[in-house]
């Protein structure tokens, strides 16, 4: 069940009467709506991203931002173009700054 009661609502809402709108949600795992709404909805998994999306996606991650085209045709290969291995891969390759404020060690 989505938690904030007001989003929940309207997307049951939407659900069961979407009139000329439509919605896409994305989310990692398939949620319950109020009054069984999500009954009506479509729940699809997405497979790997493509090259062409690998290279846009990239472009909002820093530390995959800094890697040269062909560097990231490897990685892509390497991965399979796997968001979450995309982005575990961006957090090894950037430093973060621990929640203290101290800056993590490594690199």
């Amino acid at each position: 069940m989505i938690q904030d009661e007001a989003l929940a609502d309207l997307l049951a809402e939407l659900a069961h009467s979407p009139g000329r709108c439509r919605l896409l949600v994305t989310c990692r795992y398939p949620f319950a709506l109020p009054g069984g709404a999500e009954r009506v909805l479509s729940f699809k998994d997405l497979g790997p991203l493509s090259f062409a999306e690998t290279l846009k996606l990239a472009w909002a991650l820093p530390g995959l931002d800094r890697l040269g085209e062909a560097e990231l045709e490897q990685v892509w290969r390497m991965v399979g173009g796997h968001l979450r291995c995309l982005k575990y891969l961006d957090a090894l390759l950037v430093p973060r700054r621990l929640r203290s404020g101290r800056q993590a060690q490594g690199g």
